[in-house]
């Protein structure tokens, strides 16, 4: 029984502190999302556009556009790492740990598909089913942030998430599913984490 009183305290402790901190220790979690959002949105419209034939580019190069996205995140990650110390908070705990499970989700899946692409010799498995697999967890993570949280707009970007998700679906193999990736990366994750580090410094300036 004594056990269980203590469980109980921990966690009523738990959820107080998750209550009481509001958004003021997400603020370098929401940098991080709004810059991953924003810059791989703008990999995956340039990517739209040259396979619309928008764009044109020599052959060859579209193998590796995506890499001046990845170059300009990690860069933009220095900054933000440098500017922004990592918080301990309850709130910030249970974030970092849902998006750090979404990262290794991403990975792991990423490294099945590209591994059953090169089994099947269908070297398209991957950019046609990857953005599904990202916006399904990304999903799973704005779900859990809903059910921590519990505010309505959680639950409406964790469910755009999986629109978009079957909206890739259904455009797989299209020039406009990375149209759908680019606007969902967009406004499905620069956008609230541009929301959270404004509330961030709101609630911050409020003390």
């Amino acid at each position: 029984m004594g056990e269980e009183l203590q469980q109980l305290r921990d966690d009523i402790a738990f959820v107080r502190a998750v209550a009481e901190e509001g958004n003021k220790s997400l603020a370098r979690d929401g940098a991080v999302l709004a810059t991953a959002g924003a810059v791989f949105s703008l990999t995956s419209f340039q990517y739209w556009l040259i396979f619309a034939g928008i764009l044109v580019v020599p052959r060859g190069w579209a193998s590796w556009l995506w890499l001046d996205g990845t170059v300009v995140f990690f860069v933009a990650m220095a900054f933000i790492r440098a500017g922004m110390p990592r918080q301990l908070g309850a709130v910030s705990r249970v974030t970092q740990a849902a998006w750090t499970g979404v990262g290794i989700g991403i990975t792991v899946g990423g490294a099945a598909l590209g591994l059953g692409a090169w089994r099947l010799g269908l070297p398209l498995v991957v950019t046609g089913a990857f953005p599904i697999l990202l916006f399904t967890l990304y999903g799973a993570a704005w779900g859990i942030a809903f059910a921590v949280r519990r505010r309505t707009a959680l639950a409406l970007v964790a469910v755009g998430c999986f629109v978009v998700a079957v909206a890739c679906g259904i455009l797989m193999g299209e020039p406009q599913e990375w149209l759908a990736l680019a606007l969902g990366l967009l406004f499905l994750v620069a956008g609230p984490g541009t929301a959270i580090v404004l509330q961030s410094r709101r609630d911050q300036d409020g003390n």
